[in-house]
């Protein structure tokens, strides 16, 4: 119990975040108030010459792989859409600045400070030494600008907080050529974006869930939902007008747009993050759900929508689910990442010297690369679902009406896991912290002198040993190689 949350010294950190608040993916109104949608959410997000932002950039200068050089940053041309919010900063800097102070307080160069250098919790006092004297810092990022400046945010909150007023005191950084580079991999060889690594045998792993029996039965029963919700969000029908130049512009047929998971759509037949992506965005602003729509003055459709928010978010969880309890998926998607901070750890962790830097890594992705994780090492809340039962609440959204939408399940049983603790899903800014401990005394009891603990968003994870896992669903060493085609307590 010692070693559940303070005990030992931190000898590295290796750590999973996603991107804090954001602008919603896509606009899903109707075509003629798309600038009246977008106009507000360029309200919410920073300006290109933002101080800060520029500071930032400055500090934490992205690094962008040559493989990326064709399209640049997957989101940069649908601004403000997908882009972080100024809220979105705040929370990866809040998040950062306490994991700053907890390295301060157990981490491995806490004994080596002088007496005169004390934490406090509401600021660190400014010493002659930094972070980066005693922690190897390294960032990497998938492809997005969200995720860059989610990095950027947190490592800011790391090192002492920039704002407007101190951040000529941060400068130091720079001229001590302690920057830290946000970087942006290979693309043929990133671990943390397997769609933009593997796009061909990732469609193929998705379509092979999608086909089974039990998913399309299952998706199906959504179908209703899905209707309903396109038909108050047209933006999320499958079926769009396309121009066609090939007709000198006067094709408007309809065309069903490319399917990125195989060549048949799924039952339901619209895209869940999107739909889920109008409930959380809009709730996160206190704007109405009908805003920017036909219904915005009707308030029974704004009821209605409410309603459907929760089975919204539960069946996306659930289609997720049946993807990470296929081995194959799961491997190719968690795989890389769990192998390579494996490595780091094995190789290098335990073995540097009294006065060499531990390596604190940060890993800025989104929440299926997050929820891939907690799949992959076994996360006891979702790999058991009847274990922990907490009916009626997703994402602090209210269970409410999902019978009136599609959402019913005749049997007790079905109804009991899709209604399971497995409904849990990433947050903005959910952090996934493996930490390095060494052991400080010996007669522990423990066999070795490190150990692995884990924290999700502050609080310890607790593990399934893989032999016990009622679904079976185990990293295997040789399920996938992605070079070929084929708790109690918190620090928060």
């Amino acid at each position: 119990d010692k070693y559940l949350t303070n005990g030992g010294t931190v000898e590295g950190v290796w750590l999973f975040h996603r991107h804090g608040d954001r602008a919603p993916n896509r606009p899903l109104c109707a075509d003629h108030m798309i600038e009246s949608e977008s106009s507000f959410w360029r309200t919410k997000i920073p300006h290109d010459d933002d101080a800060i932002l520029q500071s930032l950039n400055e500090r934490f200068p992205p690094n962008l792989h040559s493989s990326h050089d064709q399209f640049g940053f997957l989101d940069a041309k649908r601004a403000p859409f997908g882009r972080l919010t100024d809220r979105g900063m705040e929370q990866m800097r809040t998040v950062g600045e306490r994991f700053g102070l907890r390295y301060d307080q157990y981490g491995h160069h806490a004994a080596r400070r002088r007496k005169d250098q004390v934490v406090h919790m509401n600021g660190r006092s400014r010493h002659s030494n930094t972070f980066l004297d005693y922690w190897d810092v390294n960032a990497y990022s998938t492809n997005y600008l969200r995720t860059i400046t989610s990095a950027q945010s947190f490592l800011d909150g790391v090192f002492g907080s920039t704002n407007s007023s101190s951040s000529s005191s941060n400068m130091d950084y720079i001229s001590r050529n302690e920057q830290v580079p946000i970087n942006v991999r290979d693309r043929t060889s990133d671990t943390l974006n397997a769609f933009d690594r593997e796009p061909t045998l990732m469609r193929n792993l998705v379509s092979q869930v999608m086909s089974c029996p039990k998913f399309t039965t299952r998706d199906a029963k959504a179908a209703p939902l899905a209707a309903r919700l396109a038909n108050f969000l047209p933006g999320l029908n499958q079926t769009k007008k396309k121009i066609s130049p090939a007709n000198n512009n006067n094709d408007t047929t309809p065309k069903q747009q490319p399917n990125i998971h195989g060549e048949t759509p799924p039952p339901s037949n619209i895209n869940w993050i999107h739909a889920t992506d109008h409930f959380v965005c809009r709730s996160s602003h206190a704007i109405p759900y009908t805003a920017y729509s036909a219904y915005s003055t009707d308030e029974s459709v704004e009821s209605t929508l409410a309603a459907m928010a929760t089975p919204t978010l539960a069946h996306l969880a659930w289609r997720f689910r049946q993807w990470y309890l296929h081995k194959p998926l799961l491997s190719a998607i968690a795989a890389p990442p769990l192998r390579e901070i494996e490595r780091q750890i094995c190789g290098r962790g335990p073995f540097l010297g009294l006065e060499e830097r531990r390596p604190f890594v940060v890993y800025s992705c989104h929440d299926v690369t997050l929820l891939s994780l907690l799949y992959g090492i076994g996360a006891d809340f979702l790999v058991d679902s009847k274990s922990k039962k907490t009916k009626g609440v997703v994402n602090g959204y209210d269970k409410g009406n999902a019978a009136l939408n599609g959402e019913h399940n005749d049997n007790e049983e079905e109804e009991e896991e899709e209604w399971g603790s497995w409904r849990w899903w990433p947050a903005y800014a959910s952090t996934l912290a493996f930490e390095l401990v060494r052991v400080d005394e010996k007669n522990t009891g423990l066999d070795d002198s490190h150990i692995i603990r884990i924290f999700l968003n502050g609080r310890p994870l607790k593990v399934v040993d893989p032999a016990l896992r009622e679904e079976d669903a185990i990293l295997l060493e040789d399920d996938y190689d992605w070079r070929k085609d084929n708790v109690n307590g918190s620090f928060t």
